[in-house]
C-alpha cells in the first residue's frame, strides 16, 4: 500500500512538473510575442515620427512659398501701377498729336506767313536803284565804313529758298496733315521714348529689361544683367494678376542659396534683385587672395 502511495505522490508530482513546464513555455512564447510586437510598434512608431518630421517640413516650406508669393504679388503691383501710369502717359502724349490740329496749327500759319511776308520784303529791298544821271560823276569811295550799302542780287537764290520753303510749309499745313504721316511721326516719337526709358533703366538698375508675351494672359518679364558672365544668364518673372513669381533658368538654378535670403525671410523682390547685382559686381571686380 506504502508502495501504491509513493507511485501515485510521484505521478501527480509528475503532472504538477508538466504543468509547471506548459505555463513556463506559454508564458515564455507570450514573453517573446510581445518583445516582437513591441518592436514591430517601436518601428511603427519611428515610420510615424519620420513621417510627421517630413509633413513639418513641407509645412514649412510651403509656408515659406506662400509668403514669397505674396511678396511677389505686392512688388508686382506696384510695376503694374508704374506700367499703367507709363501707358497713361503716353496716351496722353498721342492725344497731343491729335489735337495738334488746332490751336497749333493756326499759330504755324501765322508764323509762316510772317516769314513770307519778310522774305517778300526782303526780295523788294533787294531791287538794284536806278542808273544814275551821266552828268554826275561818280563819287570815289570813301574809307569809312557808313559810306558803303549792301547791294543783294536780284534772284537771290537763298531768299528763294527759303521762299519756296515757307510756301511748301504753308501749303502742307492749310491742306492738312496726312494721318498716315502723323501716326508715322506718333511712333517714332513712342519709340524714342521707349528706348530712353529702357536705356534709363538699364544705366540706373544695371538690368535690361525684355517684356515677353504683352497682351496675354501671364506675361513675363527676363531681366538681364550688365554684370553677367555670359549673354543668355537671366532671371525669369512670371506676372500675373497676384504679383510675379520667379521662374526656373539656368543662371537662377546656379545663384548661391544665401541670395534668396531676401526674397525668403524678406519677401522683397528689389532687395533680392540688388543682392544679385552686388554679388554679379564682386565676381568681376574683386579676386580672392
Amino acid at each position: 500500500v506504502e508502495g501504491g502511495d509513493d507511485t501515485n505522490v510521484a505521478r501527480q508530482a509528475l503532472d504538477l512538473l508538466k504543468v509547471t513546464i506548459d505555463s513556463k513555455t506559454r508564458a515564455d512564447c507570450d514573453a517573446a510575442d510581445a518583445r516582437s510586437q513591441s518592436k514591430k510598434h517601436e518601428q511603427s512608431l519611428k515610420q510615424c515620427e519620420s513621417r510627421l518630421r517630413n509633413a513639418e517640413a513641407e509645412t514649412l516650406k510651403l509656408r515659406t512659398h506662400l509668403s514669397r508669393v505674396d511678396a511677389d504679388k505686392k512688388a508686382w503691383e506696384g510695376e503694374r501701377s508704374l506700367y499703367i501710369k507709363e501707358t497713361e502717359s503716353l496716351r496722353r502724349l498721342a492725344a497731343t498729336y491729335d489735337n495738334d490740329s488746332d490751336a497749333t496749327l493756326k499759330k504755324r500759319i501765322s508764323d509762316l506767313e510772317s516769314q513770307l511776308e519778310a522774305a517778300a520784303k526782303a526780295l523788294r529791298d533787294s531791287k538794284p536803284p536806278q542808273s544814275e544821271p551821266a552828268n554826275e560823276a561818280p563819287q570815289a569811295p570813301s574809307n569809312d565804313t557808313e559810306e558803303f550799302r549792301i547791294v543783294h542780287l536780284v534772284d537771290n537764290p537763298a531768299a528763294a529758298a527759303a521762299a519756296k520753303r515757307a510756301a511748301q510749309k504753308k501749303e502742307e499745313v492749310q491742306g492738312g496733315v496726312d494721318p498716315a504721316t502723323l501716326h508715322a511721326r506718333l511712333k517714332e516719337r513712342f519709340r524714342e521714348h521707349l528706348n530712353w526709358f529702357r536705356d534709363a533703366v538699364y544705366l540706373l538698375t544695371g538690368f535690361k529689361v525684355d517684356m515677353q508675351g504683352l497682351g496675354e494672359g501671364h506675361p513675363q518679364v527676363r531681366l538681364r544683367s550688365m554684370f553677367a558672365e555670359r549673354e543668355d544668364d537671366s532671371l525669369l518673372f512670371a506676372w500675373s494678376d497676384d504679383g510675379v513669381n520667379l521662374l526656373a533658368t539656368p543662371f537662377a538654378d546656379q545663384l548661391d542659396e544665401r541670395l534668396f535670403a531676401n526674397l525668403k525671410f524678406c519677401n522683397s523682390v528689389p532687395a533680392f534683385l540688388a543682392s544679385v547685382q552686388l554679388n554679379l559686381f564682386e565676381r568681376q571686380t574683386l579676386f580672392p587672395g
